[in-house]
């Protein structure tokens, strides 16, 4: 329920503005739904940079970066 809320709200302050967020998300799967762009980092460091609707379809990069194990129909 609170993520479904915080999405929305997010939802709200993107649709108007063009805005960087930081996101630190454990819903990993989430994000790239946000945004146009994501950038992974890891200690600090870029460690992916791409599209998001590219990420969203690299099931193969999702997993090897943040271990979400997703599937083509998902």
């Amino acid at each position: 329920m609170i993520v479904e809320e915080l999405i929305a709200a997010m939802k709200l302050m993107l649709a108007d503005r063009r805005i960087a967020i930081v996101l630190v998300e454990q819903h990993a799967d989430i994000a790239p739904e946000l945004t146009s762009k994501t950038v992974v980092l890891e200690r600090g460091a870029i460690a992916h940079r791409t599209h998001s609707a590219n990420l969203r379809k690299d099931y193969t990069t999702l997993e090897r970066l943040v271990g979400l194990r997703v599937s083509a129909s998902a």
